[in-house]
């Protein structure tokens, strides 16, 4: 893995959230978060909103700031740490001490909404003998949004109807989107009520900016904790699936199959392994360590994907804080390819290493 992967990785880690009353923030049991610092340390951070209220900006919430885009991180040592997004870790300022210094003195803002004005590529490629177009998502993760547009474009189910015939904004995508699920929820009053009780324009911000909400089980590869974010996939009537199966033939596969451990779940008990688990050995703990670190595709997720998959179905498919149109064409699996190698080919071939 890449330096700049291992610096993604991290950073994509800390779900974003715009609103200091965010439910998972309140659900935080501890004090307490361990997260790495830029010299590499690390550190524990304190991330609840009483130690954050003073400095005005609340964990996991995304600012600007005089080095770049950053994720708030906690409080240490009476200063309020940022994870930059182009830096390894979380740093602080000497002179943020409260939230005058931090808005007035180094011009750190909340990004509200950005999302919205952010302008997409739209290439045309061919799919089932028809032209379709698709949406690029070049140097940036990949969105829920995007990756649900996709699956909807190449199915036919939307288009867009825009002057300029090679770009979209967000904004456009996300209106698109809500449209059709308005249609898919209009014969199901259940789904109807559900998808009434979000407002256009926050529904546009959780399909974008809900990347680390996701919180797989490692039972099946549609399992998931389920969380607001997952009403959006019965409101396209898409699948979501990933691909992190842990395998039955690895020691402690009864253990996290009996307590149905979500990647949270597995994560919080690594740190206290030893009183969590006293009967279980080393290899057991290595077991699981290079198993959170991987990437996040199995063996046994990928021949599940493979039998779970009809030839020619369309999926959003889950990994590594990403999310990706996935397609199953003559029992093989690939990717909608839409970032800078997109100029090469059209869909990557998904294999197990």
């Amino acid at each position: 893995m890449s330096d700049t992967d291992k610096i993604n990785r991290t950073f994509n880690s800390i779900r974003i959230s715009n609103n200091s009353d965010d439910e998972y923030v309140d659900d935080i049991q501890v004090k307490k978060y361990k997260y790495p610092a830029k010299d590499g340390q690390d550190l524990e951070f304190d991330i609840t909103p009483d130690a954050c209220q003073r400095f005005g900006f609340f964990f996991g919430q995304l600012v600007s700031t005089p080095s770049g885009p950053a994720k708030v991180i906690g409080v240490r040592n009476g200063h309020l740490w940022f994870h930059i997004e182009k830096d390894i870790g979380a740093t602080y300022w000497d002179n943020g001490k409260d939230n005058k210094s931090l808005i007035e003195d180094l011009k750190i803002k909340l990004v509200e909404n950005q999302f919205l004005e952010i302008e997409c590529k739209v290439k045309a490629i061919q799919y089932n003998d028809r032209t379709v177009q698709i949406v690029l998502n070049e140097n940036k993760p990949q969105s829920m949004l995007v990756a649900i547009a996709n699956v909807l474009l190449l199915l036919g189910k939307i288009t867009f109807d825009t002057e300029d015939k090679n770009k979209v904004k967000m904004s456009q995508i996300g209106a698109l989107v809500y449209k059709y699920m308005e249609g898919q929820c209009k014969s199901d009053k259940e789904k109807q009520n559900a998808l009434n009780k979000y407002r256009e324009d926050e529904l546009q911000l959780l399909i974008y900016s809900g990347v680390s909400d996701v919180n797989v089980k490692f039972s099946a590869i549609d399992q998931f904790e389920m969380k607001s974010i997952y009403n959006i996939f019965n409101f396209v009537n898409i699948k979501l699936y990933h691909g992190w199966i842990y395998s039955e033939n690895e020691e402690g596969y009864d253990i996290i199959m009996e307590q149905n451990l979500t990647h949270h779940d597995l994560e919080a008990k690594m740190i206290r392994f030893i009183e969590i688990f006293p009967t279980m050995s080393i290899q057991f703990e290595r077991t699981v360590k290079d198993f959170l670190a991987g990437e996040q595709l199995t063996y046994d997720g990928y021949r599940s994907l493979k039998e779970k998959l009809e030839n020619n179905q369309l999926c959003v498919f889950y990994r590594n804080n990403q999310f990706q149109t996935l397609r199953k064409q003559d029992n093989e699996l690939y990717t909608l390819e839409v970032g800078q190698n997109h100029s090469n080919t059209a869909w990557n071939k998904v294999e197990i290493i």
